[in-house]
């Protein structure tokens, strides 16, 4: 009877997804989450930059997240290396819009030995966090909204 209890529970669980939100979604969003870091890694500035401005909505908004993006590897650095942190479970937030529409928001944190930075003012313990946030916009769509570094 107690096994039947904990099966009939896992397939709760599964069907109503994970209190952070359904696994797919989660895998989908880390998968841009890493691609994004594999471009800065590769050196794919270029990349890194569209996959952060894809899905922005308006001409202004590409322009001052292309500058946050810029100032964030001038004080940090390109990452040189990096390794998923938590498991590559992320930090499940939701970003509430003006109009009152809300996005879920997914933050995965990568740890960085070296960087291109030659200061490592900006990092700590000899590792440099870059957190990158991926924002689910609709069914399966989903852009870079955010990366950041912090010691």
């Amino acid at each position: 009877m107690g096994s039947l209890f904990l099966v009939v529970l896992a397939l709760t669980l599964v069907a109503a997804g994970t209190p952070e939100g359904d696994p797919r979604t989660i895998v989908e969003a880390r998968a841009l989450s890493t691609s994004l870091m594999a471009d800065l890694i590769a050196g794919r500035i270029a990349d890194a930059t569209a996959k952060y401005t894809a899905t922005k909505r308006d001409d202004g908004l590409i322009s001052a997240n292309t500058s946050a993006f810029q100032t964030i590897l001038k004080l940090c650095g390109r990452p040189l290396d990096s390794k998923i942190e938590n498991g590559g479970v992320p930090v499940v937030g939701e970003d509430i819009l003006s109009d009152g529409i809300s996005h879920k928001t997914f933050t995965f944190s990568y740890a960085a030995t070296r960087t291109t930075r030659k200061s490592k003012a900006m990092c700590a313990e000899a590792v440099c966090r870059f957190r990158v946030t991926v924002e689910q916009e609709g069914r399966g769509m989903y852009f870079v909204s955010g990366l950041s570094c912090a010691p």
